[in-house]
């Protein structure tokens, strides 16, 4: 990781970065994740994801019986969408003990643009079984920064249906402020819910960033004293 970029390593598209500043990179690594575009062999990880109430209840237009057949529906969308540059979507998956990012994909990311394109919405969706390990917050600060750098954008933001304090929580972790609540704004199975939205401007995300440069500072100096004493 550069000194400008403490959460991900950036592999670009093949053959480079393209010349517009709608692109972003192909790959993002962090220390834990990769951050990858999904493919056709994703449909059944993704179906096991989302077949999840707790996670599916929490999502808009996910219904109570997603199967193999949703799974590919989604996948097609999430290429259309990334082909017209209208979003970025991601697959999520651990790395190995090697570095290795060969495991079933755990969550997805996204990045998609709110009109005018001066600003990004995050949103991401992850498996209960690797809940409350920070992959979220991981991705999340990978795919801004991202965001921030290579589509030039001044703001992202992220919601969440009220009721779900826990995204709302990572939110905060983020960098993100309190922006406001809709009541009653969105359907969700028939249901009419409260959205509650958080954002972050570009200024706040960079001394988000160096807080973060300080912490990795500070944790290679403690090895190198631990290296040094054992």
């Amino acid at each position: 990781m550069d000194i400008d970029n403490p959460f991900c390593w950036v592999e670009s598209r093949v053959g480079g970065m393209r010349e517009r500043s709608l692109t972003i990179a192909q790959r993002l690594w962090t220390s834990r994740l990769l951050l990858r575009p999904f493919g056709d062999k994703d449909q059944s990880d993704l179906a096991d994801i989302l077949k999840h109430s707790s996670v599916s209840d929490m999502l808009l237009d996910v219904p109570p019986d997603y199967d193999l057949e949703h799974a590919a529906t989604t996948l097609k969308y999430y290429q259309e969408e990334t082909d017209f540059q209208r979003g970025y979507y991601y697959a999520i998956q651990c790395r190995g003990p090697q570095g290795y990012a060969d495991g079933p994909v755990i969550g997805a990311i996204s990045l998609r643009w709110d009109i005018p394109k001066f600003s990004a919405e995050l949103g991401y969706f992850f498996h209960p079984s690797v809940w409350g390990k920070g992959y979220c917050t991981e991705a999340s600060l990978a795919l801004m920064w991202a965001g921030f750098q290579q589509l030039k954008i001044s703001r992202i933001f992220a919601r969440h249906i009220k009721g779900n304090e826990r995204s709302g929580r990572v939110m905060e972790k983020l960098g993100m402020q309190f922006e406001g609540h809709l009541r009653q704004h969105i359907l969700v199975h028939d249901k009419l819910e409260d959205t509650v939205y958080f954002g972050i401007l570009k200024p706040e995300f960079i001394q988000v960033a160096a807080s973060y440069r300080q912490q990795l500072y500070q944790l290679e100096r403690h090895k190198e004293s631990s290296s040094v004493t054992a």
